[in-house]
């Protein structure tokens, strides 16, 4: 072999290794790239056919007049039924002053006394000091003055905390309404915003302890069936550890009982969610038509040059 081809060899070979690492660690992933913008462009056109075929000679204002009048009846239902959908005045609160008072004292200020107005309450209904938590907040969770020594308060905390507060003492004043003698424990559980909901409803679970007589009870459990407001028995277990005692029986009752609150989306949110999920079964319900309709694939090397004209040739 002559000098000369052996230098050609090498240039040769310098050459297609100098080529396989541009295609390697450059062109590989723009032919990715490519490869699924031109899917991306063939589903595109595609649905936009789909479209056209669907509504071919139709009068947009006469199609928006006929999808109203179909909506309507199910958007009037909609409003009617949410209504049973609410917490009432459960999570009513004090409004936080805007000036003139520190908001971490005036929020002190404010829990102490609902806690104060509250064992009032809960001593007259059960005449016992041992029948109810002696400080709610604690079961509860929320904060008092000393677990903010180091909190930087915001206007949305204190919301938060009263609207907290204000809900577990209503499930106990409910209860006590209902004859209770007592309520031991009280907790509130993370709300939940569950995929079948769509997003309409938030669902707020309380778990709940408390002693009641079983014909107070069997009347609890019928008022919340009957009530104008949606209330929900998640979870339930009663013992009688008394059975020898000669009284009417105290049932030891611990419950978790859910409420759930209807959360309109805004109007142009609604139409936006309705039209990506009339998009995405249009895609699906398609996408054997589009497999059929879809050009030959351009070879690699065929591609790999195309994007070295493109990227490097006429870039220079």
């Amino acid at each position: 072999m002559t000098k000369g081809r052996i230098i050609s060899a090498l240039v040769l070979f310098a050459f297609l290794g100098a080529f396989f690492s541009v295609y390697q660690f450059y062109l590989k992933g723009k032919l990715e790239e490519y490869h699924n913008d031109e899917l991306l462009k063939e589903t595109l056109l595609t649905t936009l056919r789909e479209l056209e075929d669907a509504f071919s000679g139709i009068e947009p204002a006469l199609l928006k007049r006929e999808w109203r009048a179909g909506v309507q009846p199910w958007h009037d239902a909609l409003g009617q039924r949410a209504t049973y959908f609410n917490y009432g005045d459960w999570v009513a609160y004090e409004q936080p002053p805007k000036e003139g008072q520190i908001l971490k004292f005036w929020y002190d200020e404010v829990s102490n006394k609902m806690v104060w107005d509250f064992n009032e309450k809960a001593l007259k209904a059960t005449g016992n000091y041992t029948a109810y938590p002696p400080d709610i907040r604690d079961n509860l969770g929320v904060a008092k003055l000393e677990d903010l020594q180091t909190y930087d308060l915001t206007e949305t905390d204190v919301i938060r905390q009263l609207a907290g507060l204000n809900y577990g003492m209503e499930q106990c004043q409910q209860l006590f309404d209902a004859k209770a003698s007592s309520v031991t424990d009280i907790s509130i559980w993370k709300m939940q915003d569950k995929p079948e909901h769509k997003g309409l409803l938030s669902i707020q679970t309380m778990g709940v302890a408390f002693t009641m007589t079983m014909k107070d009870f069997s009347n609890y459990l019928k008022e919340l069936r009957l009530a104008d407001r949606y209330f929900s028995v998640e979870g339930l277990r009663i013992t009688y550890p008394y059975i020898g005692y000669n009284v009417e029986p105290q049932l030891q009752v611990e419950m978790l009982l859910s409420q759930a609150n209807y959360m309109p989306r805004p109007e142009k949110q609604r139409q936006g969610r309705a039209a990506l999920r009339k998009t995405s079964n249009s895609d699906n319900d398609g996408s054997e038509a589009r497999k059929k309709k879809r050009k030959k694939e351009l070879g690699i090397f065929a591609k790999a040059w195309k994007l070295f004209k493109y990227y490097v040739l006429a870039t220079q």
